[in-house]
């Protein structure tokens, strides 16, 4: 087996989750719960605000706490990819790889 860095690590378990069982994955990655401001404090850790309830909180998903942790160990984050919307807007998780910022 190669030698692997910790973000490949990251990757590579979170492509095996996501080939064992896509629907749940993509389930759990466009899932998000409320939280609190002591969380949406950290450091590390992304939340969104909260979308539903606009100006009463934050939200946070499984990326945002994946990313959290894998900040701390690699300095980086990971990224979902996802398929071009489909005819109802929808799209698809298709995999997980490296986050890079892009400007726009």
């Amino acid at each position: 087996m190669k030698n692997l860095d910790s973000l490949d690590i990251f990757l590579k378990v979170l492509n095996e989750a996501y080939q064992a069982d896509p629907a749940a994955i993509h389930s759990l990655i466009c899932n998000r719960v409320p939280c609190n401001l002591l969380l949406a404090s950290h450091p590390t850790v992304q939340v969104e605000t909260n979308e539903v309830a606009i100006g009463e909180g934050w939200t946070v998903g499984l990326l945002g706490i994946i990313n959290g942790i894998c900040e701390e160990v690699t300095g980086e984050k990971v990224a979902v990819m996802f398929s071009e919307p489909d005819i109802y807007g929808r799209k698809k998780v298709l995999g997980f790889t490296q986050y890079r910022k892009t400007i726009s």
